[in-house]
């Protein structure tokens, strides 16, 4: 397995079947599975979930049974991951031109890289920001780019022995 995606859903039912549309239709060439957590929803995903993908061999399903929270969420999901990488995508995103394998590509190539991500474009293709630094405060700005934080972020695109 090349690659494990990792998705969390939390009452975006409609965001996630698009996005999960999107990395099907624009992931091809490399072997992937993809785990989608629902984080104890009380929209339709789950049954909606259920009826479109509890018989797709590279979707694993996972319901909590309350919301855990993102971090707990997605470390369920990788404790079952086979991947080589891990990808975390979010439920609001559209991948475009193959992103997942040119991700995977640019870790083989550069293998003293732990971690890799894409540019973000809106609707229109405009580059944009994944968050707004503007609202951040000196202290969260030390907590989001200290040394401890940057170390985890380092072992988290690669699996243990790789």
């Amino acid at each position: 397995m090349d690659v494990s995606i990792i998705m969390i859903n939390y009452n975006t039912c409609q965001l996630t079947l698009n996005a999960i549309e999107s990395v099907q239709k624009e992931t091809a060439g490399i072997e992937y599975e993809l785990f989608l957590i629902d984080n104890n929803s009380t929209d339709s995903s789950k049954e909606e979930f259920k009826k479109r993908y509890q018989n797709e061999k590279k979707i694993h399903l996972l319901f909590n049974e309350e919301n855990l929270g993102t971090s707990k969420a997605f470390n369920r999901a990788a404790k079952s991951a086979t991947g080589k990488y891990v990808l975390w995508i979010n439920s609001d995103i559209l991948l475009e031109e193959n992103f997942i394998k040119k991700l995977f590509d640019f870790m083989e190539e550069n293998p003293s890289c732990g971690v890799c991500g894409g540019n973000l474009v809106d609707f229109n293709h405009n580059p944009t920001d994944s968050c707004f630094f503007e609202e951040m405060n000196l202290k969260s700005i030390k907590k989001e780019f200290s040394i401890s934080h940057l170390l985890y972020l380092k072992t988290l695109g690669r699996k243990k022995g790789i």
